[in-house]
C-alpha cells in the first residue's frame, strides 16, 4: 500500500486549513488558536501549527494532507519535501 503526502501552503486566509477539513475521510486534526496578531484583523482562530488529513483512494492506498502555519514556515517543508518527494498544493490568497 502507497501512501501519498500532499502540502497545502500559502498565505493566511487562502483556505488550506479548509480545504484539507473539505476533503479528508478522517475528522481533522488541527491546532487553531486565538488570532493575537495582525491575523485578528481578518479572523478569529488561526492554525499555529498544522492541520493533518486523510483521503483513503478505492485502491487502498493513502493521500495525507498536511497544510503549513503560513508563509513563513514554508522554507522547513522545501527541504522537507526535497529529501522525502513531497507534492505541494498551494492556496492562493
Amino acid at each position: 500500500m502507497s501512501q501519498y503526502k500532499i502540502i497545502f501552503t500559502g498565505p493566511v486566509g487562502a483556505g488550506k486549513t479548509t480545504a484539507i477539513h473539505s476533503i479528508s475521510d478522517i475528522p481533522p486534526v488541527k491546532t487553531d488558536a486565538a488570532a493575537s496578531d495582525m491575523t485578528k484583523s481578518r479572523k478569529a482562530a488561526t492554525t499555529v501549527a498544522m492541520d493533518y488529513g486523510v483521503m483513503n483512494l478505492t485502491d487502498g492506498e493513502k493521500n495525507s494532507f498536511v497544510r503549513n502555519a503560513g508563509a513563513g514556515a514554508f522554507r522547513l517543508y522545501v527541504g522537507y519535501s526535497d529529501q522525502r518527494r513531497h507534492w505541494f498544493g498551494s492556496a492562493a490568497g
